[in-house]
């Protein structure tokens, strides 16, 4: 696995990470307990964070050369849609209706 797959990999697992905390916090949700806290610095590093990883993102799927050709042509974008794309599909037939979540999983096995 190439270097540049690992770094955009990285940068999406961060960049949902940050987006959901970024979100409950919008939402004004309460954070699980943590070990340490920004306080009320943390949404702004965290929308620090998201318009820094999202360009980059984005541009991590661009080809690296002009003019384009199949050697030079950058597949991620087709893996990262197909992968997005499998998915969505799968969770639809199937994760939606056999997904038990980390709370439920607790509950169960504490019985």
């Amino acid at each position: 696995m190439s270097r540049q797959t690992l770094t955009h990999s990285r940068q999406h697992r961060y960049t949902i990470c940050i987006g959901c905390l970024t979100l409950k916090r919008l939402r004004g949700e309460s954070l699980p307990r943590r070990p340490w806290s920004l306080g009320r610095w943390g949404l702004a590093v965290n929308m620090v964070a998201l318009c820094w990883l999202v360009p980059v993102f984005i541009f991590t799927l661009f080809p690296g050369t002009v003019p384009v050709r199949p050697s030079s042509m950058n597949y991620r974008v087709l893996l990262f849609g197909a992968m997005v794309l499998f998915s969505i599909v799968y969770y639809l037939l199937i994760g939606r209706r056999e997904y038990i979540s980390p709370r439920e999983r607790v509950k169960r096995d504490a019985k």
